[in-house]
C-alpha cells in the first residue's frame, strides 16, 4: 500500500527496505553493546529532484526509536506516557473521527517544570550512556532513570 500511495517502484523499495535494514542492524549493534535493547524505530525516505532515495531524518535517536534498558523505556515514550494519564489520546482520536481541523484541536497542559528538569538530565544521560563520554556531567543513566521512576512512577517502568 505504501509503495503504491508514494508512489515507488519496486527497485526504490527494494532500496528503502535494504538501508533501512542495513541501518537498523547497525543500532541494533551498538544497542546490544550496551546492554540497550532496540525495540523499534522509524526511518524517513523521501525522493530528490532527480526521483533518487534520500533518507531525510535524522537516524538512531530516542527520538525516532524505542530501546528499553533493564525493563525502563529510554525514548520520548516517557512524555506518550504522561500525557497518556491525561485522556489526551482519546481526545485526540474523537477528534480524527469527527474530523476536527487539526488548528481547532485544544493545546495539551504544559510538563510540569521538574519533568522538563529531569527528562532534559535522561536524554543527557542516555546520550553519554550510549557514546561512552561523560560531555555534560550528568548523573548516570540508572541513577537519572531512579529519580524519574521515583518522581513519576508510572512514566518510565515497562
Amino acid at each position: 500500500e505504501a509503495q503504491y500511495i508514494a508512489c515507488l517502484s519496486d527497485k526504490q523499495l527494494n532500496e528503502i527496505k535494504k538501508t533501512t535494514l542495513k541501518i537498523n542492524n547497525i543500532i541494533t549493534r551498538k544497542a546490544k553493546s550496551i546492554d540497550i535493547y532496540h525495540a523499534d524505530g522509524k526511518m524517513e525516505y523521501g525522493l530528490s529532484s532527480s526521483n533518487t532515495i534520500i533518507l531525510i531524518d535524522v537516524v538512531g535517536t530516542i527520538d525516532d526509536n524505542r530501546f528499553i534498558y533493564n525493563g525502563y523505556h529510554l525514548s520520548k515514550q516517557i512524555l506518550r506516557n504522561y500525557y497518556l494519564g491525561s485522556n489526551l489520546e482519546k481526545k485526540v482520536q474523537k477528534w480524527v473521527e469527527n474530523n476536527i481541523p487539526r488548528e481547532e484541536w485544544s493545546t495539551p497542559p504544559n510538563l510540569p517544570s521538574n519533568l522538563i528538569v529531569l527528562v532534559s538530565e535522561y536524554y543527557k544521560s542516555i546520550c553519554e550512556y550510549w557514546i561512552g563520554k561523560n560531555i555534560w556531567h550528568s548523573n548516570s543513566l540508572m541513577n537519572t532513570i531512579d529519580e524519574l521512576n521515583y518522581k513519576y512512577p508510572k512514566l518510565v517502568k515497562i
